[in-house]
């Protein structure tokens, strides 16, 4: 986190102490600093483009000598094709919008295009979004961060922003067309799998709306 940190406006969590492998807890662990702010429960136009600017720098940081995804982070990051059956099976579980849903996943692994690795934060939900006076202040939760496809950071485009907000954000971050497909596949595969797994709650009503958004998104025409 030092090493991001240098390169980046916004605050994220610093090592404050490392801890080792015991009897009651056998993996590394830390205490990471404490950051102020809000965590995000409306997005607006001026969060999408804090967010892209974040996602521009955090994209820059020079990745040499570290790790790229795999079973550390949950593959965030990684290609799409490692949760295909997973996918699969959840579209057919769920149930509605199958023909939709499956010609998302189906452009998301045809979109697969050599890119460059670069950090990825693995996991911008809204909760890990802290604001200060209505602005992105500081990003927590890097637990499954990586170097690899940056397009697992774009899916609060449908998690988080309305359309407006996500167009917004597309410009923001300059997402070529085939990243932003990547990007959709993510946003399906979260949404199908909470859908798959869980009857009720606040993580299933977010579910749906992703859904929705993803269904009503002018990128599938």
């Amino acid at each position: 986190m030092p090493h991001v940190a240098r390169h980046l406006r916004v605050a994220v969590p610093q090592p404050v102490a490392i801890g080792t492998p015991g009897p009651n807890w056998p993996w590394v662990w830390s205490v990471q600093s404490w950051l102020p702010g809000d965590p995000l429960t409306f997005a607006t136009e001026a969060i999408a483009r804090d967010l892209g600017a974040f996602l521009r720098e955090l994209w820059a940081t020079p990745t040499a000598d570290w790790p790229e995804a795999g079973a550390h982070s949950f593959h965030r990051g990684g290609r799409l094709q490692v949760y295909d059956d997973q996918t699969r099976s959840a579209v057919q579980t769920v149930g509605g919008h199958i023909d939709q849903a499956m010609a998302i996943w189906t452009a998301a692994l045809a979109a697969q295009a050599p890119t460059a690795p670069v950090w990825v934060h693995g996991d911008l939900a809204a909760g890990n979004l802290l604001l200060n006076e209505g602005r992105l202040s500081a990003v927590i939760d890097w637990g499954l961060c990586a170097v690899s496809d940056p397009a697992c950071d774009l899916v609060p485009a449908w998690t988080i922003f309305d359309a407006s907000a996500r167009s917004v954000f597309r410009d923001s971050v300059e997402a070529d067309p085939k990243l932003w497909m990547r990007a959709r596949g993510w946003a399906l595969w979260k949404s199908l799998i909470v859908l798959a797994t869980r009857e009720e709650g606040s993580q299933v009503t977010g579910a749906r709306r992703t859904l929705d958004a993803l269904m009503s998104d002018d990128a599938l025409h």
